[in-house]
């Protein structure tokens, strides 16, 4: 707002424009949802999930990084490969495919044959042989810690960046916020439209089982089969965000825990690190 006044004078309307905006994207340990999308900004328990940061040296208020550093020191060892599965051709298209996908078969072809997957360096954790229709991949994710008091709601929080060892920097993927499991502020239907109001009209509930559901902008085209999406970077790459609501066993209406995804950014990273491997 400074920057783009120029030294002119600074309506007070907007001044109070940007404090309802600080409030809303501000962590509040009493609203069961902690999500602000807007003014092209995705924020989940007061951190942005949009852009990728320094891990140097890096400090999130209220939130402990230690394992995410843990990562970055041996992310083979240390990194944790989970969430959405991509076929390796999923970040690279055109003519370059073939040579991509050759380089890693190569790789593979290596490994004893008892191993269940590859860990390629400076790109993710490769089930199979990248030439077949089942090979996936998975990319090497550390994270932060909530250490402050999240209140009577919320038994605890993290924050997960998926990182680049060469770079040292850190891509938001995803917030995850666990419910304490006596709390009575917020039931599981109660969270599914709450999470829908935060989101945008445009977002629907699909029920992958009994305790979980998938929050998101359009059905998802392919799913493994653990019902969890897969490939969901395939273009056009419809999906932004998706939200998942996880319930207790044999609970449905008490809510375990609620997650958030950046899956513009886990495409995106998808894209440099297949990128960087090609060259």
């Amino acid at each position: 707002m400074f920057k783009s006044a120029k030294g002119a004078e600074i309506e007070p309307e907007d001044v109070a424009r940007c404090k309802e905006l600080l409030t809303a994207a501000s962590f509040d340990s009493g609203k069961p949802a902690p999500i602000f999308v807007g003014s092209g900004q995705v924020v989940f328990a007061g951190v942005g999930l949009n852009r990728p940061v320094s891990t140097t040296g890096m400090l999130v208020p209220n939130y402990n990084c230690a394992q995410l550093q843990s990562v970055l020191a041996n992310v083979p060892k240390n990194g944790q490969h989970l969430l959405f599965g991509n076929h390796p051709r999923m970040f690279v298209s055109g003519k370059d495919q073939p040579a991509f996908l050759q380089k890693l078969a190569g790789l593979s072809s290596k490994l004893p044959k008892d191993s269940k997957y590859l860990d390629v360096t400076g790109f993710g954790r490769l089930y199979g042989d990248a030439r077949t229709k089942q090979a996936v991949v998975y990319f090497p994710a550390g994270s932060c810690e909530f250490d402050s008091s999240a209140g009577g709601i919320f038994a605890g929080l993290n924050l997960f960046y998926l990182v680049d060892e060469k770079s040292q920097m850190g891509t938001p993927y995803f917030g995850i916020a666990y419910y304490r499991p006596g709390q009575k502020t917020v039931n599981t239907p109660e969270l599914v439209n709450e999470v829908i109001a935060k989101l945008g009209p445009d977002y629907k509930p699909y029920s992958k089982d009994a305790q979980s559901i998938f929050i998101a902008a359009t059905p998802f085209k392919e799913v493994d089969k653990e019902r969890d999406p897969r490939n969901i970077c395939e273009l056009p790459r419809p999906h932004k965000l998706v939200a998942v609501i996880h319930t207790l066993a044999g609970k449905p209406n008490v809510p375990e825990y609620l997650l958030l995804a950046n899956i513009r950014n886990l495409c995106e990273y998808g894209d440099r690190r297949a990128l960087n491997l090609l060259r």
